[in-house]
């Protein structure tokens, strides 16, 4: 199955620039530009579910450790958050930061709740935008 823009989950963060979710590439570009004084368009508008890969491995981490009966499959859905306001809060971070966003906007569905998920991991919680743009940022800045 080829995976295209209307995928419903991608991850950001470092190390997950690939071909496999579009809108992953495009972030981590967007943080790696203000983090070096870089001008970067994000090629694409509107809103995107934006999940960290640090997320993704605290969730596995927990599904571990925690103890469940039986085999149990859930959606990790991260934040919805418009590309906008990704550039907005990079302007913030990183003063001087040339970043914005302009294309079409992607076709995404976006799940609104996951119960299994709140059932399963009472409190779990993506990391906000700031600290995952802040991580991403931090990343460039130390390569």
């Amino acid at each position: 199955m080829r995976n295209s823009p209307s995928t419903r989950f991608s991850v950001s963060g470092t190390g997950t620039a690939s071909r496999a979710a579009p809108t992953s590439p495009a972030r981590c570009s967007a943080c790696r530009a203000a983090a070096i004084g870089e001008r970067y368009t994000i090629p694409f508008s509107g809103p995107i579910d934006l999940i960290h890969a640090d997320d993704v491995a605290r969730i596995f981490l927990l599904a571990i450790a925690s103890p469940q009966s039986g085999a149990h499959a859930t959606n990790l859905i991260g934040r919805r958050t418009e590309t906008d306001e990704i550039a907005d809060t990079l302007a913030d971070l990183v003063p001087g930061a040339r970043i914005s966003s302009e294309g079409p906007l992607l076709p995404v569905d976006f799940p609104h709740t996951e119960p299994a998920l709140a059932k399963l991991f009472p409190g779990w919680s993506p990391m906000s935008l700031e600290a995952g743009l802040t991580n991403t940022i931090d990343h460039y800045r130390t390569a």
